[in-house]
Order: structure tokens, then sequence, then C-alpha cells
């Protein structure tokens, strides 16, 4: 198929008729068989245009909950151990699946350190504000001392150069 074909099929199903199937857990493979285009040709209809790209970026979001229900829905309809075998492996991709496309679906993760602490200590705990403060303006003048301290250095290495 010529892509001016594609795009042409493509424009007249619509960007709607696009977001409305992939919403409902439908993959772009599919839907590119079902609009009669190669799939290389659906995706670059998509990115073609901002709009259209945008709006099947929001579909594929709540792509996820489609995903959630079919992995429900293959466990309820398993009527025997090989089904059920079969329809575990599918809940569980179905659910990889809308992790990874919504990360609400995903695995809570936090990283703590050891004991719960936080991974980068607070200098200033327990310091009073009064404290906090004056540590705060050391630290800035160290800063500046070096970045001083630095561009003296390069000045009189760039004067040595030059004079040479």
């Amino acid at each position: 198929m010529h892509p001016p074909d594609a795009i042409e099929k493509l424009d007249k199903l619509g960007i709607a008729w696009f977001c409305d199937r992939i919403i409902g857990g439908a993959s772009i493979t599919a839907l590119a068989k079902a609009a009669g285009v190669s799939r290389g040709s659906l995706i670059n209809w998509l990115a073609a245009d901002p709009e259209r790209q945008r709006l099947a970026h929001d579909a594929r979001r709540l792509s996820a909950s489609a995903f959630d229900d079919k992995a429900e829905t293959v466990l309820l309809e398993a009527n025997d151990k090989f089904e059920l075998a079969k329809a575990k492996e599918l809940a569980h991709h179905y659910r990889w699946r809308a992790s990874k496309i919504s990360p609400e679906y995903g695995d809570r993760q936090e990283l703590v350190g050891a004991g719960g602490a936080a991974l980068i200590p607070d200098p200033y705990e327990g310091l009073s504000d009064r404290d906090r403060h004056l540590e705060a303006a050391r630290r800035v003048m160290f800063v500046l001392a070096r970045g001083a301290a630095a561009a003296e250095s390069q000045a009189s290495t760039s004067a040595n150069f030059a004079s040479t």
C-alpha cells in the first residue's frame, strides 16, 4: 500500500476512531490491520500532526484501565486448570502493560535509606533557625571564595601564557 493511500484511509477514519479503539484496549497492530494500512503508516500518520500525537498519547494513557479490566475478565472466564493457568499469565501481562502505560497501575516505589531514613541527610537537622541561616551563609561564602580563587588562578595563568 502506498503511503498516500494509507494517509487517505486514516484521514477518512479520523483520530476519534483511533482513540476510541485504543482506549478500549486495541493494539496498534490490530488497528492498522482494521484500517487496511501498515503499522508503520499508522505510526507515521499519528506522528505527522502534534495534536493527533497528543490525542493518541492521551488515549494510550486512558487505555490502562482497559488492560486492568481484561486481566479480571480472563481470570473470571477460566473454566478449567489449563485455562486458569493461561488466564493468570495473560492477567499478569495485562497488568504489567497497564503499569507501563499509566504509573497509577504500577507498584508504588519509594527510595529511602536504612530504617526509613532519608537517602540524603539534612545538613541542617537539629540546628536552630539562626544556626541554619549562619550555616547556609557559611556555605555560600565558601563557594564564592572558591570561585574567586579559581577565577584569579585562571586570570594569572592566562596573563603568564600571553606574556610568553
